[in-house]
This record gives structure tokens, sequence and C-alpha cells, in this order.
């Protein structure tokens, strides 16, 4: 057993090994480093899946300045409900303040998979 520094909690030796330190153990365990031992996401697309942009597949006209909730699915197939307010639109991409993170994010036109105005 070892106790990390930042939960203040002991836990097994296993969760602080980092083979990126030159001792090979850490003194914060990988929860708080936010490292997991698994990928994240079973599938990754390849260059060539992510590149692929077909017009047609757009289903929504989206205008600057206006609000609008909608869901979406990223790269990697998750879904996900937003609210976003449009900053810029160009023909493949959406610049917009999502409100899910607070930040200004970019969506793929064709990855959105359903849209109302707020």
């Amino acid at each position: 057993m070892k106790h990390c520094e930042r939960c203040n909690k002991s836990k097994p030796k296993e969760d602080f090994y980092d083979k990126n330190l030159r001792s090979g153990i850490g003194l914060v365990c990988r929860s708080c480093k936010g490292v997991s031992g698994k990928r994240k996401y079973k599938y990754k697309p390849s260059s060539k899946d992510r590149t692929k942009f077909d017009k047609t597949n757009v289903k929504f006209k989206f205008q600057v300045g206006k609000e609008y909730e909608i869901g979406y699915v990223n790269m990697y197939g998750k879904k996900s409900e937003r609210t976003i307010k449009i900053k810029e639109l160009d023909t493949k991409f959406i610049k917009a303040y999502d409100s899910l993170t607070h930040e200004n994010r970019t969506f793929r036109k064709d990855r959105v998979l359903k849209c109302s105005k707020v």
C-alpha cells in the first residue's frame, strides 16, 4: 500500500506506476493524474474516415448569432446533447460557443443528428 499525496488515500502500489518517470513509481495515484490503463475509445477512425465530408449529409441550416439545441455525434461515435450559440459558419464546420463545456468549439455539420432553435 502507498499513500497518494493528492487525494490522501492509501492505494495499492500498482496504482502509482508511471512508465514516464525514471523511478517508475509516482507520488500521485493514476486516478488523480487522470491516467487510465485502457484506451478511452475502442474504435479510432483512420485519417481517411475523418476527412470524408459530404454536403448531402448536412440536414440542417444554421444562422450566425442564433442559439440551437443539437444532438451531436463525435468522430468516435459518442453522442451528446448540447446548446450552442453560433459564432461562425463555413461549408464544413460550425464554430460556436458550447454551453456544455463553456468553451468555443468547432462542430462538423454532417455530424449534427438533430437540431432545434432555442
